[in-house]
């Protein structure tokens, strides 16, 4: 909640490393486990997962390639 309680101060933070190498890497998969650090990256213009999205991508995949085995 830190991002939410000081929002000026989270996007000052982030606009010094992290924003600059998700904008350097487009196409990079961005995964970030806090709300607000999802809100403020999407906030940002960019694609954010939960890690527990790309888990669940995982065993998705996993799963149709199985049955399909």
């Amino acid at each position: 909640s830190f991002g939410y309680e000081h929002y000026e101060l989270s996007m000052k933070i982030a606009n010094q490393r992290l924003l600059p190498a998700i904008e350097k890497h487009p196409q990079a998969i961005v995964v970030a486990p806090g709300t607000s650090c999802r809100a403020q990256i999407t906030d940002a213009g960019h694609n954010v997962w939960h890690p527990i999205e790309i888990v669940a991508q995982a065993l998705k995949d996993t799963s149709e390639n199985l049955t399909r085995s």
